[in-house]
């Protein structure tokens, strides 16, 4: 029958084609893992370089936030913008989770007894202190590069 021997071919075809992809595929992982262990040493020295620069401005800016960020957020340089931020945050007592339960705030509690600071970041100081937590100043400086 024709249509035994089309399907057959295209069986034939198909095989071919995979094994085909298979090979060019190793290839291509084989190039891929070439070109990555060709790249590593270079690309770890600079991801060092970058954390190790962007602790520096920070630090920087924090050590000198109440001259440099006396009347502005912000600074302008030729390569660059510095921020100061400031947000109030929830500070995470301890034993939140049980002045919880104690006052049946059971939404602000997952399932697996977690505290869900998330649901506490939007109540009011109030409600706060009743579980034995306050909001706190948490500051954090910011860069963007040009």
């Amino acid at each position: 029958m024709d249509v035994l021997r089309e399907i057959d071919e295209k069986l034939e075809e198909l095989n071919e084609a995979k094994e085909e992809f298979e090979k060019l595929n190793r290839e291509a992982q084989a190039e891929i893992e070439r070109v990555k262990a060709a790249y590593s040493p270079r690309l770890s020295q600079l991801d060092e370089r970058i954390k190790s620069l962007d602790e520096s401005i920070k630090k920087i800016l924090k050590d000198n936030k109440l001259k440099l960020f006396k009347d502005t957020d912000a600074l302008e340089f030729e390569h660059g913008s510095v921020f100061y931020r400031v947000k109030m945050a929830v500070h995470r007592a301890r034993g939140v989770l049980e002045k919880l339960r104690e006052l049946g705030l059971k939404e602000a509690i997952k399932v697996v007894e977690h505290v869900r600071w998330d649901v506490i970041e939007g109540w009011d100081d109030e409600k706060l202190e009743m579980i034995g937590t306050r909001r706190k100043k948490k500051e954090s400086f910011e860069y963007e590069l040009k």
